[in-house]
């Protein structure tokens, strides 16, 4: 059933209305949802005190690494004049060494029977030091690359050939000599270059400069 506002009649003045009983006039409850309103909006915008600045600080550390890796890569393989030494971070475990080249010489003979066959051997002495990981240090990863470009591996199988090791730990040391059999004067202007394992292959990791 419909409530009725009551009149009341007071003499000398105009009617006025009544609510009903259990009702709320309209302007309060208006005011009322307004406030709610207010209210749910300003709890909806707020936050954690330091949420946001957590967040900011993580995405700025992480795009910081990011241009930091994408500078590195974009610099390349470093090249040194022998006798410099250079830290050298492998790309399948990021263990890493200091390995420093250095006494260049050549000769046409290693001990009695190994003899140059293109010319003479470019002999150079390897130094290497663990500092991260378990470090692969061989003379297989090593090349000689003329001026002209042409590649030379290292002679393995002959006399005072460095033989490596496969489990270089952070402290330890390994070295030795290293024998490139090139055609004579052909170290001139040439590089040792280090080869780097990938798993796409290999890629150049360092080089010095006779």
């Amino acid at each position: 059933m419909r409530s009725h506002s009551h009149l009341r009649i007071v003499p000398g003045s105009r009617p006025t209305a009544t609510p009903a009983r259990g009702r709320t006039p309209r302007r309060l409850v208006t005011g009322l949802l307004a406030g709610m309103v207010l209210a749910g909006c300003a709890t909806s915008g707020s936050r954690s005190p330091g949420t946001g600045a957590k967040a900011e600080g993580s995405a700025t550390a992480t795009a910081s690494a990011s241009a930091t890796a994408s500078a590195k890569a974009a610099a390349g393989p470093r090249t040194v004049p022998v006798g410099q030494t250079l830290t050298v971070l492998t790309s399948l475990d990021s263990s890493s060494a200091d390995i420093t080249l250095s006494g260049t010489k050549t000769t046409g003979k290693l001990g009695e029977y190994d003899v140059s066959e293109k010319g003479e051997y470019l002999l150079v002495d390897v130094a290497v030091v663990g500092r991260k990981g378990s470090f692969s240090a061989s003379p297989s990863y090593f090349r000689f690359l003329t001026a002209d470009g042409t590649v030379y591996e290292t002679e393995i199988t002959v006399a005072q050939q460095w033989q490596g090791v496969d489990s270089l730990q952070p402290g330890q040391k390994t070295g030795g000599k290293m024998a490139f059999d090139i055609p004579k004067g052909a170290s001139k202007g040439g590089k040792f270059e280090l080869l780097d394992l990938t798993l796409k292959g290999t890629s150049p990791a360092a080089f010095w400069s006779v």
